[in-house]
């Protein structure tokens, strides 16, 4: 801020709150609807979530635990399973 109390203007080229900058390219080609959804999205989540709070209150927490390492492995690739160390 400057002695007069105005802000001072940033060049055209920065992007600001009111005026961002160019949205980023996607990496990857978004999916055709003729691939078939993964099982976590086409219902098995819901039934896998079903079945967790089916369980008694002192085994849900590690069927969660369970069902996060799953999800997770998925979202990540999934064709390296995670180390039992972390």
């Amino acid at each position: 801020m400057s002695a007069d109390g105005v802000d001072a203007v940033g060049p055209p080229s920065v992007p600001t709150p009111a005026r961002p900058g160019p949205r980023p390219t996607p990496s990857a080609p978004a999916p055709t609807g003729d691939a078939p959804a993964p099982p976590v999205l086409d219902g098995e989540l819901d039934a896998r979530l079903a079945a967790v709070e089916a369980l008694p209150l002192e085994d849900r927490a590690t069927a969660y635990v369970q069902l996060h390492d799953s999800l997770r492995d998925h979202l990540e690739g999934g064709d390296v399973p995670r180390s039992k160390a972390e």
